[in-house]
């Protein structure tokens, strides 16, 4: 049991005012430790498949991991190197379309469908663009592939490699070998 003693006017249940401020001090505490947590821990904000909080892409930047560099493409088009300055994508029914532009003016885009990893994917467009000499456009008869080597569904960005020869008219020829793209959003 407490006893209660009166020392100073303006505290006049110092017993009491222990029980209180000792009760006080477990809640504050707790608060804090609420706080702190709820302020610290993206760990569901950085994998809830949304752009929320600060992130600068989904699940990705501001408080979570790093997103991804940006879209590269490489090739070489027509025995020459060609580098992309700007690569997208986008949606096209079941497949993707990437687009890129880049050395000297030229551009190549292709589509496919499938999201398998590692395996051949059929190219089903394909056109690139020299400057010079005009467009070249995928035809009944021409070869190509995707390899996918990453596919992220949710942020909807994909890697791999690509390659398409111009075969099948006799009169529109060439070939983009060695393309290999990283990061591309669609």
């Amino acid at each position: 049991m407490y006893r209660k003693v009166e020392l100073c006017p303006f505290r006049p249940n110092i017993v009491e005012d222990q029980r209180i401020n000792s009760s006080m001090k477990k809640i504050a505490l707790a608060l804090l430790a609420i706080g702190l947590y709820g302020s610290c821990n993206t760990s569901d904000q950085c994998s809830n498949e949304k752009l929320d909080g600060n992130e600068t892409e989904i699940d990705c930047g501001g408080d979570c991991n790093p997103c991804p560099t940006l879209a590269t493409v490489n090739a070489t088009l027509e025995g020459v190197p060609y580098v992309a300055s700007s690569a997208h994508g986008t949606t096209t029914g079941s497949g993707i379309h990437v687009f890129s532009s880049g050395t000297a003016g030229a551009q190549i885009e292709f589509s496919f469908s499938g999201r398998n990893l590692n395996t051949s994917l059929p190219v089903q467009s394909a056109v690139y663009r020299i400057p010079s000499q005009g467009d070249r456009t995928f035809a009944f008869g021409d070869t190509g592939s995707v390899h996918l080597t990453y596919h992220d569904e949710i942020r909807k960005i994909i890697s791999g490699r690509f390659f398409v020869r111009l075969t099948g008219n006799p009169d529109i020829t060439g070939e983009i070998d060695d393309c290999v793209f990283e990061n591309v959003r669609y």
